[in-house]
């Protein structure tokens, strides 16, 4: 599970926001991810601010390194950019995670 923290956004406004439109446009009969896309245009630095995918790239590492039953993910992004962008901080977080995972156990004796 991805903590709470990661996807909340700096303005407590945006998440409302986003509802809200994308209700209006599921209601309309036009290309709801264009609309959307406008829409968002002025939020995309928020959405995709370094620390807040930096943040949901360490929660994404962590529950999937444990769960070895069944060994599947997806995480959806914004756009193309964004989503090699998080490939690039999962990777990372990924190694350091296995680093860790492989680290003989220090018994206190």
């Amino acid at each position: 599970m991805l903590a709470e923290k990661s996807l909340a956004f700096p303005q407590p406004t945006i998440n409302e926001r986003i509802a809200k439109k994308l209700e209006e446009l599921e209601i309309e009969d036009i290309d709801v991810s264009q609309r959307l896309e406008r829409e968002l245009k002025r939020d995309y630095h928020i959405i995709t601010a370094e620390k807040r995918l930096d943040n949901i790239a360490r929660d994404f590492v962590k529950p999937y390194s444990t769960q070895w039953e069944n060994g599947k993910a997806m995480l959806i992004c914004i756009d193309k950019i964004t989503c090699v962008r998080m490939y690039n901080l999962i990777q990372c977080y990924w190694q350091e995670r296995i680093e860790f995972l492989e680290k003989p156990s220090h018994c206190i004796r």
